[in-house]
């Protein structure tokens, strides 16, 4: 989000800050759905374009210059015939000397913009994912070697970002498949419910994952980017079960269930004709 401003006003990443607001008054339904970027990146675009328009109309009240005329470049306003304004003296006069300035300046500095997309309810990313996969014929145990994510999420803001939250949403997946599931006793209790019993993966249990992207920016919005939030998670059960299945296909024998245990694995392999 601060790229995005800082991008938008021509300021220094370090000139901006995010202050999260309490959770509990927030009237958002939050940012599941991959709708982060999507949706609050579009409303801070537009508030930012809003915020440097109402900057340079001060600013030339000041330099007694023609809004459009001026620039914001590198925490200075500057025009083209030379004549130049801090931002953090434009600030200071708005807040110091505010009769300097036309009536309800100081609220100018403050915007606030919000967004929906009219064109369509959802922006729709996709991919693919492949894994490699080798199994242990005398335990079924499987072990994954390496997976591929190749994933079209718009425009991207952040490559670290965006590749870590892939990579993470990916050893999710690749941890359900392999080992979480709940299990109950005759009476209906809850046996694993602890991460004594939960078996979530650990680092040695994910392969090396390598993320490559193809860019097709979102039509109708600023920024072109869509959800990345839930790529991994969903693509990696679906690959690396497949690739269990195409390593068992020689046996005529499939699993078709998850989690995908060494016990499973051996079961099929053991009745296989």
């Amino acid at each position: 989000m601060r790229q995005i401003i800082a991008r938008a006003l021509n300021l220094d990443l370090d000139t901006i800050q995010i202050y999260s607001s309490d959770s509990g008054g927030a009237r958002g339904g939050g940012a599941w759905a991959s709708r982060g970027l999507s949706l609050a990146g579009e409303a801070a675009v537009l508030a930012a374009e809003d915020l440097l328009e109402n900057i340079l109309n001060m600013a030339g009240h000041l330099l007694q210059a023609t809004p459009t005329t001026l620039k914001l470049k590198n925490n200075v306003i500057m025009g083209t015939g030379g004549e130049s304004l801090t931002l953090k003296d434009l600030a200071k006069t708005a807040w110091y000397q505010p009769y300097n300035l036309p009536d309800g300046a100081i609220e100018l500095f403050s915007v606030g913009r919000s967004y929906t997309s009219q064109e369509r309810p959802h922006f729709m990313a996709n991919g693919i994912q492949g894994s490699l996969v080798d199994i242990d014929m005398d335990t079924g145990k499987v072990k994954p070697l390496k997976h591929w994510v190749v994933e079209d999420c718009g425009n991207i803001i952040n490559r670290d970002l965006v590749d870590g939250q892939i990579m993470g949403g990916s050893a999710q997946g690749i941890g359900g498949a392999l080992n979480e599931s709940c299990h109950y006793d005759a009476n209906g209790q809850l046996i694993s419910g602890s991460f004594l019993d939960y078996a979530v993966p650990r680092a040695d249990d994910i392969p090396p994952i390598e993320v490559s992207h193809i860019i097709t920016p979102q039509i109708g919005t600023k920024l072109g980017v869509k959800g990345v939030g839930e790529a991994g998670v969903i693509g990696a059960p679906a690959s690396l079960w497949g690739a269990v299945n195409d390593a068992l296909s020689y046996l005529g024998v499939r699993v078709n269930r998850q989690p995908i245990t060494p016990e499973s694995v051996l079961n099929a392999i053991l009745n296989a004709n």
